[in-house]
């Protein structure tokens, strides 16, 4: 896959792609995220993801409650304490 021709398509569709995801997170259906991961073991099946690396390069993992107090009790900090060392609020109210 050329990176570089899906980088200048995508730059072409940003309005387009950024009403879908609004559209995306008013409706959200039940299998969302079995439809989600269903895409990306098909998109990476084409993409060396070691040779992009753009999702590293530009998008932070979310953490859910659950996560944070999983990652917490891993490293054997109090989940507040996590929070307050290693995560922000972004513009969505998301943990990242």
């Amino acid at each position: 896959m050329n990176l570089e021709a899906f980088k200048q398509e995508s730059e072409k569709q940003k309005e387009s792609n950024r009403a879908f995801y609004k559209r995306l997170k008013q409706k959200k259906p039940k299998d969302l995220d079995d439809r989600f991961h269903n895409q990306h073991e098909e998109v990476f099946t084409h993409i060396d993801c070691l040779e992009c690396a753009n999702c590293c390069k530009t998008t932070s993992p979310l953490f859910t409650d659950r996560d944070i107090e999983r990652v917490a009790k891993a490293i054997r900090l109090k989940p507040a304490d996590f929070i307050s060392q290693y995560l922000k609020v972004d513009e969505d109210g998301d943990y990242v």
